[in-house]
C-alpha cells in the first residue's frame, strides 16, 4: 500500500491520505508522529471500508515536501 505525505506550509503539518483506503486522511506536525497516527489507523480504516482484516498491512509512505533553491549571488 503506497501513502502519500505532503507538507502544508500554512498549517504547518504533513498531510497523509492514500487512494487504496478512501476514507484515509490524517496530519501531523512530523513524519514519525504521521507513522504513529497511521500503524493502527490503516487496518481499521480497511475494515470499515469492507476489506477483509488480515495479518500486517505493510505501506509505504511518499514523502512531498516542496522548495525553492536559488543561486547565491556573490
Amino acid at each position: 500500500m503506497i501513502l502519500e505525505a505532503d507538507w502544508d506550509k500554512e498549517a504547518r503539518v504533513w498531510v497523509g491520505d492514500s487512494d487504496e483506503v478512501p476514507s484515509l486522511t490524517t496530519e501531523a506536525e512530523t513524519v514519525e508522529g504521521l507513522n504513529a497516527k497511521l500503524r493502527p489507523m490503516i487496518p481499521e480504516l480497511r475494515q470499515l471500508d469492507g476489506v477483509p482484516r488480515q495479518g500486517e498491512v505493510a505501506f509505504k509512505v511518499l514523502i512531498r515536501r516542496f522548495a525553492t533553491a536559488q543561486r547565491a549571488v556573490a
